[in-house]
């Protein structure tokens, strides 16, 4: 693991030091990984949509920590911002079992419109990390 963690360290600092680059900036628009909801769109394990309860799992400390290893840090420029991650789950957690239409139409969100376009990611990071579940009836 400690190995790991290291060659994730040095390959974030090649990508900053590369990025620094300005012979390489004409790279920056070529995205090597195509988005992760491209990637496995074909192999739902279960199809949900906007009226899906969604029920939170787990405690804010947790996750907060969980936010913080290399391991998930390494993906950032990939995934929904750890702020509105942590955002959404609150909001779960004082809603009980809300579904995506719900929370994009709360009386006063808790997100601006941009974060609001990136709800479904935050939404599918949690059910994926084990921080939030279907509520299945």
């Amino acid at each position: 693991l400690h190995r790991y963690s290291d060659l994730l360290d040095y390959l974030l600092e090649r990508r900053q030091k590369a990025q620094s680059n300005p012979d390489l900036s004409p790279m920056e628009s070529h995205r090597p990984i195509p988005p992760l909801a491209e990637i496995f769109a074909a192999w739902p394990s279960r199809t949900i949509d906007t009226h899906t309860a969604i029920k939170p799992c787990g405690n804010a400390p947790d996750l907060h920590n969980y936010l913080q290893l290399k391991m998930v840090r390494i993906y950032r420029s990939e995934l929904p911002p750890p702020r509105l991650i942590q955002k959404t789950f609150q909001q779960l957690k004082a809603l009980g079992n809300p579904n995506l239409k719900q929370l994009l139409n709360l009386a006063e969100p808790s997100w601006d419109e941009a974060e609001a376009a990136r709800l479904p990611e935050a939404i599918g990071w949690l059910l994926k990390h084990g921080f939030a579940e279907v509520d299945t009836p």
